[in-house]
């Protein structure tokens, strides 16, 4: 079909969907009735079969070629010949199914040349090439001819024509050289040598009707519109009535009513309209409504565009361009999860339309699967013009840590477009998360972005991050200062100044900021950003009235939105509690007939491991919109806690009913996969889950989740040695927190004690504000009496995590050993934030104790008795105070 789509390019022609309507007409069931004769033969099926075929009733032809592969027993033959018919008719993914079936150990020359015409029929030539390479003898006529036709369908046309000519030296006539030398050349609009060599393919010739259908092709271009018409008027004449029309009679239907058509003879021209569409019914109407679906898509309305596109899915559930175009939808309205799965199910990367392509690798990106990206960008690259797709494969190679091919493309899209500062900012992105960093070259880019859009927020923002961390606050102050000098009205340089100002600490400062961004940004999401912003800060400065204010405006500016109503959530629990900004939430929701109030409740029970009230809430939310996508989502996330939740509380078979209803969702959800792994281990099923874990690195044997996990299997079996092995390996490949937490408690059990000491100082440089991290290393300064550095390594801890129970208590401690009036405030805040905690409370207790506040910490100290009284340090605490 390489060639037929060479001849759609000369005219200018789209194609209806024409090919997933035969999907209605051929059965791939190999269990199908036979004539109840079972002594027959296959080959006798096989014989009438071929008869059938030969008289163009190919639906007699399928069912005896069904019966054949019944009865053969897996004869080659009989699946080769089959698959020959379904391209013959133009069913090619029908006849890669088929050819999938066949017995490996018997394929042969037959089958892996049928394999090769079926992947150019689907215009997969890289795969068609390679199975060429691997199994056909290159010096075949045959295999050259497949050879040319692929290398034509992968633009190397130079090369293509090379091997036509070659065949053209020794046979002159041969027909199959001849058109595909013309098809190459018509492409190249070299519109005379084409139709030389088209002229003299005879009538009787088998490529005689796709010549005269290039042929039209050519006239038409040339708009010898005569012409095309008298050569698809002799095409249609010498065809042969079929019961499933051949792909050759539908386009020269198709391109004669187009002719007529341009012609002005409209009623000729709907003669041969109304042929195609009792050929195949519904055609018109689905292409029809895809085309109205793509001109909504283009006009912004993405809602009608959807709603359609869904309809004709459901009607067709192998249109691929509608699936397609749900996917992009799905990701432009932020559904990365729903984008990816619709993409995985219709995008072939070797042959799919580049923008789904490039957003489905996109959606896989952002779901932090970089070997995925590569997978599906890696056929089309080479070929790629776009700079973006480039792009998106630099930053997935450099996310795989191949930095050398990284760099090479985000050079390439440079390249392709010098004008760009996404690719700018990506190559920034790049130098600075080498290995080494290259902070001269990360400068060079950005310095040549900022100069290239001046007033872009994300320039400004990795402009203001750059000079923060390597050269300090005063040279990021002297820059947002000088930014606002040159734009004193503009949003982004405003919005950024404000957020610098947050970063100082300067809060009242970035209010003003961000109240100017407000004044000179009207509408749109930049208005709601501000809105926001200036909110926020108004918050943490206190004032109530003025952030209700600010958080009210948007609501009602923005009533679909939620950041409104977070932070009208977060007014009224700071201002009146949590019980009344629930109960205000929702008075919100009924008088504005919107579920994004109840969203913010559902998030906010969630936080707090609610799991009544967020299922409560979620279901206000379905009763507005049961079909949003995010009210859908947070189901999803509610379902996931209750399983974790009652996996944590013992309750196992609950928890696998809560996995089990997701994974009948998502079959492939690797954090499900590994929750269920998880679950299992700690069931004591360790068979099952050693089950569960082979299934995920089926999925993706390299994701860093499957080290982990068979690390958590070999622990639970107390193969600790093993269990280090797995956590080692997922530290150095990819270097996580999770996979140093689990590599620094393995190293504890096996009281490998120098080792621990070198992995954390590995950690804390590798995540230097890491709470675990400076927690662990905290208590061993502690232990070892060195109370000044332990004070610092706590105060990191707080600074990531101020609530941390146990960085509050071993702080407050310390201070109390120093004689520094800091202990109790922060004794006292541990206890409250852990009531029912021994230790905490001991500590608390004895404190007040200790500094002459006998009478509030005796009742704590007995409290502390009373959960640990085996305790013997608290209960002489205790003894003592009293």
């Amino acid at each position: 079909m390489g060639t037929t789509r060479s001849a759609e390019k000369v005219q200018g022609i789209k194609l209806s969907v024409i090919g997933l309507l035969f999907t209605a007409l051929v059965c791939l069931g190999l269990t199908a009735c036979s004539d109840g004769s079972s002594k027959q033969d296959h080959t006798q099926h096989l014989s009438r079969a071929a008869a059938y075929q030969s008289q163009g009733q190919y639906k007699a032809a399928i069912i005896e070629y069904r019966n054949a592969l019944k009865k053969s027993k897996d004869d080659l033959a009989s699946y080769v010949k089959y698959a020959e018919m379904l391209n013959e008719v133009g069913h090619h993914s029908a006849a890669k199914d088929l050819l999938d079936q066949a017995p490996e150990a018997a394929r042969s020359d037959a089958y892996y040349t049928a394999l090769v015409k079926t992947y150019i029929g689907l215009g997969k030539f890289q795969s068609a090439g390679k199975v060429l390479d691997q199994h056909l003898k290159s010096g075949q006529l045959e295999t050259k001819i497949l050879s040319a036709q692929i290398k034509s369908g992968l633009e190397k046309f130079d090369e293509a024509l090379a091997i036509y000519s070659g065949i053209l030296n020794t046979d002159p006539q041969n027909s199959q050289a001849r058109f595909g030398s013309a098809s190459i050349l018509a492409r190249q609009q070299k519109y005379e040598e084409a139709l030389t060599l088209l002229g003299d393919i005879k009538t009787d010739d088998v490529i005689y009707a796709r010549a005269q259908l290039l042929l039209a092709g050519v006239h038409i271009a040339r708009d010898e519109l005569e012409k095309a018409e008298a050569s698809l008027s002799e095409l249609l004449s010498i065809l042969p009535n079929t019961d499933i029309m051949s792909p050759e009679k539908a386009n020269a239907l198709q391109r004669l009513s187009y002719v007529l058509t341009r012609l002005g003879r409209s009623n000729e021209s709907y003669i041969y309209s109304k042929m195609l569409a009792e050929a195949f019914p519904g055609a018109n109407e689905v292409n029809e409504s895809y085309q109205a679906a793509v001109e909504h898509f283009k006009s912004g309305d993405l809602v009608a565009a959807k709603t359609m596109l869904q309809d004709i899915v459901d009607q067709y559930p192998q249109h691929t361009k509608a699936q397609q175009m749900l996917g992009i939808i799905s990701y432009l309205k932020g559904d990365t999860v729903a984008a990816s799965q619709i993409l995985s199910d219709s995008v072939d990367p070797e042959i799919a339309n580049p923008l789904a392509t490039h957003v489905y690798a996109a959606s896989i990106l952002k779901l932090n699967d970089p070997k995925k990206v590569l997978e599906i960008l890696e056929p089309g690259i080479e070929r790629s013009a776009v700079p973006a797709t480039w792009a998106l494969y630099g930053l997935a190679a450099v996310s795989d840590k191949q930095y050398a091919k990284g760099e090479a493309a985000l050079m390439k899209a440079l390249e392709l477009d010098p004008q760009d500062i996404r690719i700018r900012l990506a190559l920034a992105n790049y130098y600075q998360n080498l290995p080494t960093p290259e902070l001269k070259a990360q400068k060079e880019q950005l310095v040549i972005a900022h100069d290239l859009a001046p007033t872009d927020r994300q320039v400004l923002k990795e402009m203001v991050a750059y000079l923060i961390q390597n050269d300090g606050n005063e040279a990021a102050s002297a820059f947002v200062l000088q930014q606002l000098e040159k734009h004193p009205k503009d949003f982004n340089s405003n919005l950024i100044a404000g957020h610098f100002s947050v970063t100082q600490q300067d809060l009242k400062q970035a209010l003003v900021y961000f109240e100017r961004a407000t004044n000179v940004k009207a509408t749109g999401d930049d208005l709601q950003m501000a809105l926001f912003a200036k909110g926020k800060a108004e918050l943490t400065l206190n004032l109530q009235n003025a952030a209700e204010k600010t958080f009210a405006q948007m609501v009602k500016r923005f009533p679909e939105s939620q950041l409104g109503y977070k932070g009208l959530y977060s007014v009224y629990v700071n201002r009146e509690g949590e019980d009344f900004a629930q109960s205000r939430l929702e008075t919100l929701a009924k008088r504005d007939a919107s579920a994004a109030p109840y969203i913010v409740l559902v998030q906010a029970a969630l936080s707090a491991q609610q799991l009544e009230a967020a299922k409560n809430y979620h279901a206000e939310a379905m009763q507005i919109d049961k079909d949003s996508a995010e009210v859908s989502r947070l189901g999803n996330a509610i379902q996931y806690a209750s399983a974790v939740q009652t996996m944590q509380a013992g309750k196992y078979d609950e928890s696998r009913q809560n996995l089990a209803a997701l994974l009948a969702k998502e079959p492939e959800n690797l954090q499900l996969l590994s929750l269920l792994v998880e679950l299992e281990i700690n069931s004591g099923k360790l068979v099952e889950a050693e089950k569960v874990l082979e299934q995920i690195a089926r999925l993706n044997e390299q994701h860093p989740v499957v080290s982990l996990l068979r690390g958590d299997l070999a622990f639970a079996a107390n193969l600790r040695e093993e269990a280090l092995k797995y956590y080692s390996k997922a530290w150095a490949s990819t270097p996580s927190e999770l996979a140093a937490e689990k590599r620094y408690t393995a190293l504890s059990v096996l009281n490998k004690d120098s080792e621990r000491a070198a992995h954390l100082a590995q950690w804390l440089e590798k995540y230097p504000a890491s709470v675990s991290a400076n927690l662990y290393n905290a208590m061993i300064q502690q232990q070892r009496g060195q109370k000044i550095k332990a004070i610092e390594s706590y105060k990191k801890v707080l600074e990531a995590s101020p609530d941390h129970v146990a960085a509050l208590n071993n702080l407050g401690w310390l201070y109390f050993e120093n004689g520094d009036d800091q202990a109790l405030p922060m004794l006292k805040k541990a206890s409250e934030l852990a009531p029912e905690n021994a230790a905490v409370l001991d500590s608390y207790g004895w404190v007040l104790f200790k500094t002459g506040d006998k009478q509030a910490g005796i009742p704590i100290l007995e409290k502390a008795n009373a959960l640990a009284p085996d305790n013997a340090e608290i209960k002489a605490h205790l003894e003592e105070a009293k």
